[in-house]
């Protein structure tokens, strides 16, 4: 049988096969490997993904069967040489080999984008600190393949074009799509379709148990669990980070206190969580590249100027992204209408309109600088090293917040790709800018 592009495998592999793979991602890995010389004894699984698929689902790896379906790795339908390697954690220490992974937590209301790992990083570095230092461990996060909270700009809920690309991509016409949420399933059943032209998938490298169980005492296997170690704590770090956020907050909330403001409990929600964004805890959304490396999506543009029809407006995709892996000065939103908080409650529970919420959070974030300078503390990491700016759908009359019309001026990554600037037009009226923040770092 001939094989097509969406297939998922999944296949047992040695150093000396993979070697060059993880030169070309991880140099610095594949050095320490070499150094370590392990013998065709230390295995590793590799697995294919397709986009859209859960490689971790509520912190258990799924692995492809022989029929190519996903199962935990529990599952007896797992091939039994495979589950001997790599099962000594539901989740085993793995390498991104091509493609990219958004880790999310799902609370079976929404998803919330937690991190985004691309090629050459290294994940469940926690499980696997946890497996050698014989600490149990249960995780509740869960990884895409690609991006899992990816949207597009403009409104996809015209009737007449979802039926014609479910005619088009052989998808049961009961897909809905009503909110930015629902993008993601129907731009998985688009692109795990045997009529999907673009070939994407995404393959890790999982290190079997005999890795983490090796103490040879050689130079180069204690440089490369050493190396190993850094990885975890880099890792960790970013909890660290956390942390020491929670503890500036309490400032934060004192001069808050201290200027007689009684903000909401769900302003000062939304207050915290953008300032956490800020502190580069959480991700937030940017407009895609041209990588492909979280979602195929040269291709899923042309089909929704071709097959769907959009005709006014550019099919811009939005992703959550880490601050730490943005350009030096790049923006990055947040959106009220579109709430990603993990901590508080997204939904209002008043009458007030967006666009007053906005105004609420501008002067408690104009209120915190003031209290910053009259304090002398001009170095504040977030505050002081951050440029927060307001936009909305709607003119707001006493001028405090932008028109979201504007927001392309000043922000040139929507037009990193062209192609489909032809007669189309940036989509300043989607529901992801009712309620908009841009958060831009002021880099020294």
């Amino acid at each position: 049988m001939k094989k097509t592009h969406n297939e998922r495998n999944v296949c047992l592999t040695t150093w000396s096969e993979v070697r060059d793979a993880v030169y070309s991602v991880n140099k610095e890995l594949a050095e320490k490997i070499d150094a370590a010389n392990p013998d065709s004894s230390y295995k590793f699984v590799k697995i294919d993904y397709l986009f859209g698929d859960i490689p971790v689902k509520r912190g258990v790896i799924q692995i492809p069967s022989s029929t190519g379906q996903l199962f935990p790795i529990t599952s007896d339908e797992i091939d039994k040489k495979v589950k001997q390697e790599i099962f000594y954690r539901n989740s085993p220490l793995f390498l991104m080999l091509t493609k990219g992974q958004e880790v999310f937590i799902d609370t079976g209301h929404r998803i919330i984008p937690a991190n985004f790992f691309d090629k050459g990083s290294l994940c469940c570095t926690y499980e696997a600190m946890d497996y050698m230092t014989n600490i149990p461990s249960d995780y509740n996060w869960s990884f895409a393949s690609g991006s899992r909270s990816i949207f597009m700009l403009p409104k996809i809920t015209d009737k007449a074009g979802i039926k014609r690309v479910c005619t088009e991509f052989n998808i049961p016409r009961t897909m809905l799509v009503h909110e930015l949420s629902d993008h993601w399933g129907l731009f998985k059943s688009i692109i795990q379709s045997d009529q999907f032209k673009q070939p994407w998938k995404n393959t890790i490298l999982c290190f079997g148990k005999k890795w983490l169980d090796e103490n040879n005492d050689s130079e180069g296997w204690k440089a490369l669990r050493k190396f190993l170690r850094n990885q975890i704590w880099a890792q960790a770090h970013i909890a660290i980070i956390r942390v020491k956020f929670g503890i500036q907050w309490e400032d934060y909330a004192e001069a808050i206190i201290s200027r007689r403001l009684k903000p909401k409990p769900y302003i000062l929600d939304q207050l915290k969580h953008i300032l956490s964004i800020a502190s580069g805890d959480y991700p937030a959304f940017i407009p895609i590249d041209n990588s492909q490396e979280a979602i195929p999506s040269k291709e899923l543009e042309k089909i929704f100027i071709d097959v769907y029809g959009l005709k006014e407006y550019m099919p811009t995709l939005m992703l959550p992204y880490p601050l730490h892996l943005l350009h030096a000065n790049q923006p990055f939103y947040y959106s009220l209408s579109h709430a990603t908080l993990l901590e508080g409650s997204p939904l209002k529970k008043d009458t007030s309109t967006i666009m007053i919420d906005q105004r609420e959070i501008k002067l408690l974030f104009e209120t915190l600088n003031d209290y910053l300078v009259y304090r002398k503390e001009q170095r504040d990491a977030i505050i002081n090293q951050t440029k927060i700016e307001y936009f909305h759908t709607e003119p707001d009359k006493s001028g405090e917040i932008m028109p979201s019309s504007k927001i392309p001026e000043t922000d040139p990554y929507f037009f990193k790709d062209r192609k489909f600037a032809n007669n189309k037009t940036f989509c300043a009226t989607s529901q992801f800018f009712r309620g908009c923040i841009r958060i831009t770092p002021k880099c020294n």
